[in-house]
């Protein structure tokens, strides 16, 4: 079984131009899976659908989220689709494997002021500013971000080809290209042979940067910006997002910028600029100012046109 996982493998790496990242998560959750009908002597052939839910059913045991089951069912469909496809299967028992509904959840963002008081710190490096300017002037994922080579950027057209299954171009306006201008020179400083290393952003030994790192630069400058909220490298994306949406763009152009394969992804998005506008409305218009209620009082000694029944059909 574990040959027909290389070459799953394999096809995502040469063929789909998979991130790193990603291959590293399929193969994890497909092995998993591949150990389980091992233990049951289970030939890859003989599965069947009920055998792939009595796997799902031993991971919800272990308590994990519904969005971590949606992800793995979603690797166990396309490892199936493709041994189906290379007719290393006779059928495709995920086929009718149905997804965990998830709850639309409302990401957590920064407010554009609350973004004005984190990127300015005096202390940001070369690197870490233009990582942090990248993040949030595009909306890319931190993977994506690892993922960048020097020439898949255009500093003249301020725009990034993001490389993966379904190749896209993000974009970035002045500040961004700025803090990446100053950022090149210093990464030619880096290593003797920086020309040679393709990843735009290196770590200090001269390689190409990692998620955790990147995440461990945000974490440490988010502690030093005394900001109550956890910021991380989802969080420039989620801003990025509400951001647009809230000054006008429309959803459809948001999805193309993210890379979302469905309209749906990006709607959730809608939601905080809906509860945001509420809160201004609630804030700041002077019929919703909330109030101390004040007694009605009615005078006898005045003669009302209206009876109280009269009244409230008006």
């Amino acid at each position: 079984m574990m040959d027909k996982l290389d070459q799953f493998l394999a096809y995502l790496k040469h063929e789909r131009h998979a991130l790193p990242g990603t291959i590293v998560s399929y193969k994890k959750d497909i092995s998993m899976m591949l150990d389980y009908f091992k233990e049951r002597n289970i030939e890859l052939e003989n599965v069947d659908h009920n055998v792939i839910r009595d796997f799902l059913l031993t991971q919800h045991k272990r308590k994990l989220k519904k969005v971590s089951i949606y992800k793995k069912i979603s690797c166990i469909k396309s490892f199936f689709r493709f041994c189906k496809e290379r007719s290393l299967i006779r059928k495709d028992p995920a086929k009718i494997i149905e997804f965990p509904k998830l709850e639309m959840l409302i990401p957590s963002f920064l407010t554009e002021r609350e973004v004005e008081k984190f990127l300015p710190l005096p202390i940001l490096e070369l690197r870490d500013y233009a990582i942090l300017e990248l993040l949030y002037a595009t909306g890319i994922r931190g993977s994506e971000l690892v993922g960048i080579d020097i020439d898949d950027i255009c500093l003249k057209e301020k725009a990034i080809l993001i490389r993966g299954s379904k190749k896209r171009y993000v974009f970035f306006g002045w500040k961004a290209a700025r803090c990446l201008k100053y950022y090149l020179i210093a990464r030619r400083l880096l290593i003797d042979d920086a020309d040679e290393e393709k990843a735009l952003f290196l770590s200090y030994s001269g390689n190409r940067i990692n998620i955790r790192s990147v995440e461990k630069i945000i974490e440490r400058y988010w502690q030093l910006s005394g900001l109550a909220k956890k910021v991380t490298p989802r969080t420039f994306r989620h801003s990025f997002a509400s951001h647009l949406l809230g000054r006008g763009a429309k959803s459809c152009f948001v999805q193309g910028l993210l890379g979302h394969k469905r309209l749906e992804s990006t709607k959730r998005y809608i939601r905080i600029n809906i509860k945001h506008l509420i809160a201004v409305h609630k804030k700041y218009h002077p019929r919703a100012l909330e109030q101390p209620e004040k007694e009605i009082q009615i005078r006898e000694d005045i003669t009302y046109p209206y009876s109280y029944s009269e009244l409230i059909r008006y």
